[in-house]
């Protein structure tokens, strides 16, 4: 049985708004990106432990951990591995206010 892969709500928005963003100059790039992003979640969920911990003090944030999406290394995925796989929190471009985005800022 393979990982499960969970995403949030603003996960899957975070995506589609990227995706429309690139679209806007290379709608190819974009498919790509949409692509690189699944390929990019399904090694996380094989390999949880690859992504770099991240410390949040909120505690819904426990267990955070990021990795760069393929072929696209200034969008992060950010996840949390669990049991069953791993949860999709948010797809950011790393250029975005992070801590202000986390509740942290």
């Amino acid at each position: 049985m393979s990982a499960k892969i969970t995403r949030r709500p603003a996960a899957r928005f975070d995506v589609l708004e990227a995706a429309a963003y690139i679209a806007k100059d290379n709608v190819e790039a974009a498919l790509r990106f949409a692509d690189s992003v699944r390929e990019t979640e399904e090694l996380l969920a094989a390999t949880p432990g690859i992504g770099t911990p991240r410390d949040f003090a909120w505690p819904g944030l426990a267990g955070m951990r990021s990795h760069g999406v393929r072929n696209f290394r200034n969008y992060i995925i950010f996840y949390i591995p669990r049991e069953s796989g791993i949860e999709i929190v948010r797809v950011l471009h790393g250029a975005r206010d992070l801590p202000a985005l986390s509740g942290e800022g």
